[in-house]
């Protein structure tokens, strides 16, 4: 992990880790997960929860990390 990838992830109140894209999801509070690939670049943002409240629950975080890995199976590309 470099140290970009520890920038993103300090903090963070829930990490997954998804082995075949091999991407982090870091979660550090409120509606808003951060996905890193390990080389340090945030590659993705995306919104979990109900906007109802402050803060989605870690239930509601789980959810929806496992359902953007879901849908997310194909490798990002991204021009330097």
């Amino acid at each position: 992990m470099n140290e970009n990838t520890a920038r993103g992830l300090h903090q963070a109140r829930w990490v997954e880790y998804d082995e075949e894209m091999e991407l982090l999801y870091a979660w550090h509070g409120g509606h808003t997960v951060n996905v890193w690939t390990l080389g340090g670049m945030n590659v993705d943002v995306f919104s979990a929860g109900s906007f109802e409240q402050n803060e989605a629950t870690l239930e509601e975080i789980k959810r929806a990390i496992s359902d953007h890995m879901a849908g997310d199976r194909a490798p990002a590309t991204h021009d330097a």
